[in-house]
């Protein structure tokens, strides 16, 4: 040993000389030098020489580059500590690396919070940025130090993922590891600042922030959390789910008291958390009448203050002060959410005091129609639950209302018009056979006559119960329907008609159709080339009966389409766009046969040598802009090419149809970053072969902002379906589109594309070139993690068959490291469920089997970062058997 300590102490000696003593040729022995002190550190020559091998270690750092100045050393104390040395001095162990981080930090702020600082280039910007979240995403880990700006990180971080929705993967993994790495010692004020992002407007950064909760924080202590009481009434339901295993796990508790401390969050600009908030509230009420009573009245109190006018202020000098003077109606809006979601528990017993208030504050003719909408709703609800304990007080509060309205001018239309609509709804609650019905109808017949869509639709709605209490009324009511439709000279009434004859329908039935001959009469006031109005009113019929009955209208769509195409070559401007009004509603309700039995048809038409039956065919096809998302996504490929077709007809009339049809595709689109390559997109669909590559490349380099809504994702899908079937660099531009927009959809909109778009990453995934084949393999992993297994049953299964496969080593690569990302996307408790089943294939006693689950261990650290750390022991004893194989590919692996 002491021969040893003597060898080691001159050796390193003798290394110490050459870095302190007189200037050399360093670059003669540094390398080997350095090497050398380090292995012997690394050995544990610290047991006999202590501290010297580390000194010698740090004074070869004067011999690099000045330039460093004083940095020369740490970069020597960093690399020891790193190396886990125990012999460094007490001041170079105590200094943390978190210092260097609280003096970076300001830096980060400002460059994250500014776009970017010292650059106008969008790329430029674009890498700072992605550089700034790489140094956050490297740092992270460390922030167990209290003495860190922990909560500043938090902030930092959920604000980033809503404005960084480019990197939301990568911000979303920080924060992730931020809440483990603080969790053992979390703050209240750290917690506070976690939970605030519970409620941000955007539905993945709340997703992400709730999973951080679950896993990484303690609220056991606290017995109720606004935050995750409102998460638990989420829109999203599967943020919902998350707030209830939360609420679950940690016991948590709410009293009808806390309903108080709701109230703060139902005047919020965010539609999402008003919604929230007013089922929140009216859970936390349950049937507490007391708290009930003081939650209304603080309602009522409030809206009245709310809907009072704004007035400029002025100072003691008589100058005018700065204020808001916008009107604040999404607070008045969040008061009607309210009301609605009390109405289960709504006490009778209030129940005309409250309707008395809805009139007399106006609040159901409320200035803003969102919000006149919104009371309408809330008042026909509670109506509807408990108006039959009410009905003669409600009844007789009604006709004097309507009578105070005659005798008053004072008292707006809207309000009277509400007033009827909710006499409407309490009729329903009169027994069969009532003398008030007939009466009760009249005047929702006389309120359709309003020149509101709003109200007319509500007066529809109300109708159907009334109309099955008075069958032997029917015969009547449909007549007056058809006279004022078809003969009324204003336009109100025939569209109030065309609601009132829909609701009859509605109510008695479709035998009312063929009964009365509705559809006859209609198809005769089409074919009347005298007078416009007949032609306009069957149309208004035809549109209002498809959104009124639904689905179940499809049957009569199919046989009005030729009727339609006569409508679009109408002379009459009103009469064609009548027609338009029609097709879009008729169409937004066909199901896949409806489409299939139709499009055909108008495929055929574009073939026609008669040049009106050609522009009949344009503008309907346009029409189908408004099907279904779904629907809209399986034909696009089929309707879009053939319409470009005609762009260059001979006729004028053809090709202005034709042109317009194509621009019906981008109105329906309301995404901004899509609607701007809508054009793009759509030269895609028609020529696919040469400008798929172009279309894709536009939607890379576009930085999405808002979510995909249903019509934009269903454009976007047929293009990157398109973009998997074409070469590598094509592939690896969709799946690379693909990775980045599963976190801006909602999964309702997403899960019908899935199987296109997952057939399509399976082929990607095993492409021959590694950068396609990885990322192919990411967007996987982030359809997962944004979707559930549940979503995507078959992929675990089929992905670890082709492991156990005797396909080519290529295809068994790209499916290891896609399972890999999919166990990621999944958390850690899938990779626990899964890691038995891979050590057991491992161990297989076909080779193709042992080198297609031995690959997962060369993705499986990355995808999983320190997390994979504790699982090292498990799989070292493979990846050494593997060392050892009798085949050579397994022992490369």
């Amino acid at each position: 040993m002491r021969n040893l300590e003597s060898r080691l102490i001159k050796g390193v000696g003798l290394i110490d000389a050459l870095a302190t003593g007189p200037p050399t040729d360093a670059s003669l022995w540094i390398g080997e030098c350095t090497k050398a002190l380090l292995g012997i550190i690394d050995a544990g020559a610290g047991l006999l020489i202590a501290g010297l091998a580390d000194s010698a270690y740090i004074n070869c750092a004067k011999t690099i580059s000045p330039r460093l100045g004083s940095l020369r050393q740490f970069i020597g104390i960093g690399t020891l500590r790193a190396l886990g040395s125990s012999n460094l001095p007490d001041d170079m162990e105590q200094e943390p690396v978190g210092v260097s981080v609280l003096f970076i930090f300001p830096l980060v702020v400002m460059i994250l919070r500014r776009k970017g600082v010292g650059y106008a280039e969008a790329e430029a910007v674009e890498e700072q940025i992605t550089v700034t979240l790489e140094f956050v995403s490297f740092h992270v880990g460390s922030f167990s130090d209290e003495r860190l700006p922990r909560e500043e990180m938090i902030s930092l971080l959920i604000e980033c993922m809503q404005k960084y929705t480019q990197h939301y993967k990568l911000l979303k993994d920080c924060l992730l590891d931020l809440s483990r790495s603080i969790g053992s010692n979390v703050t209240s004020t750290e917690r506070a600042s976690l939970l605030k992002g519970v409620i941000v407007p955007e539905a993945s950064v709340r997703a992400t922030v709730l999973q951080a909760v679950r896993e990484y924080i303690d609220l056991t202590e606290i017995d109720f959390i606004e935050q995750i009481w409102l998460a638990m009434h989420d829109d999203n339901e599967d943020n919902s789910e998350l707030g209830q295993a939360i609420w679950q796990e940690n016991a948590l508790d709410v009293e009808p008291n806390d309903a108080i401390k709701i109230l703060k969050y139902i005047p919020s600009s965010d539609k999402q958390l008003r919604s929230a908030a007013s089922r929140a509230l009216a859970e936390s009420i349950g049937a507490d009448k007391l708290m009930f009573s003081i939650i209304l009245t603080k309602l009522q109190d409030q809206y009245r203050d709310l809907a009072k006018p704004k007035v400029a202020e002025r100072d003691e000098f008589g100058m005018l002060k700065k204020t808001n003077l916008a009107d604040p109606w999404e607070a008045r809006s969040g008061i009607a959410m309210s009301f609605k979601a009390m109405a289960p528990n709504f006490d009778t017993g209030v129940l005309i005091s409250f309707v008395e208030f809805l009139i007399d504050s106006t609040a159901i003719g409320d200035s803003n129609t969102t919000v006149r909408e919104e009371m309408i709703d809330s008042a026909t609800a509670i109506i509807y639950l408990h108006g039959a304990e009410k009905v003669e007080g409600l009844m007789d509060l009604f006709e004097r209302a309507v009578d105070d309205y005659h005798a008053d001018s004072r008292i707006s239309d809207s309000v009277n018009e509400a007033i009827i609509i909710l006499y409407g709804a309490l009729a329903r609650h009169l027994p069969y056979g009532d003398d008030r019905v007939p009466n009760v109808v009249q005047r929702l017949f006389t309120t359709l006559s309003t020149p509101s869509e709003t109200v007319q639709y509500a007066v529809a709605c109300c109708l159907p119960p009334l109309i099955r209490t008075s069958s032997s009324h029917v015969s009547d009511y449909v007549q007056v329907m058809l006279d004022q439709l078809l003969q009324s000279k204003k336009y109100a009434d025939r569209r109030g008609a065309a609601y009132g004859l829909a609701g009859i329908v509605s109510g008695r039935g479709l035998s009312t159709l063929r009964e009365y001959r509705i559809l006859f009469t209609l198809k005769t006031a089409i074919e009347n080339k005298k007078d416009q109005n007949h032609r306009q009113g069957a149309y208004f019929a035809y549109e209002v009966l498809s959104l009124i009955l639904g689905r179940i209208f499809e049957a009569y769509i199919i046989q009005f389409v030729p009727q339609l195409l006569t409508g679009f070559g109408d002379t009459s401007m009103d009469v064609r766009e009548a027609c338009l009004d029609a097709a879009k509603t008729s169409f937004r309700s066909l199901s896949s046969y409806g489409v299939k039995i139709i499009l055909p048809t108008l495929l055929a038409g574009l073939e026609d040598t008669q040049w009106r039956s050609k522009k009949g065919a344009c503008d309907l096809l346009g029409a189908m802009a408004y099907l279904d998302p779904q629907q809209l996504a399986l034909s696009l490929p089929d309707i879009i090419p053939p319409l470009t077709g005609v762009l260059n007809d001979s006729h004028k009339e053809v090709r202005n149809s034709a042109n317009r049809s194509l621009q019906r595709f981008g109105e329906v689109i309301s995404n901004p970053e899509v609607k701007s390559l809508v054009s793009t997109l759509l030269k895609a669909l028609s020529d696919p072969t040469k400008y798929t590559d172009i279309a894709l490349e536009a939607l890379i380099k576009i930085s999405f902002v808002h979510y995909l809504d249903s019509p934009s994702l269903a454009l976007v899908v047929r293009i990157l379906e398109r973009g998997l079937g074409d070469r590598s660099t094509t592939r690896r531009k969709a799946a690379q589109i693909i990775g980045s927009l599963a976190h801006l959809t909602d999964r309702k909109d997403m899960t019908p594309h899935l199987p296109v778009l997952v057939a399509g990453l399976k082929l990607a995934v095993v492409d021959p070139v590694p950068a396609t084949r990885a990322t192919a393999s990411k967007a996987l992993g982030s359809l997962v993690e944004k979707l559930g297994e549940e979503a995507l049953p078959d992929l675990i299964p089929g992905l670890m068959l082709t492991l156990k496969s005797d396909a080519g080593a290529g295809d068994r690569l790209g499916s290891a490291q896609a399972l890999s990302e999919v166990l990621a996307g999944l958390g850690i408790g899938r990779l626990e469920e899964t890691l038995p089943t891979i050590l057991q294939n491992v161990s297989s006693s076909k080779p193709s089997v042992r080198e297609g689950f031995m690959s997962l261990f060369i993705y499986l650290p990355a995808c999983f970062g320190s997390n994979f750390a504790s699982y090292l022991n498990r799989i070292i004893p493979s990846i050494l058997g593997g060392l050892a194989d009798d085949v050579e590919s397994i022992r490369e692996t």
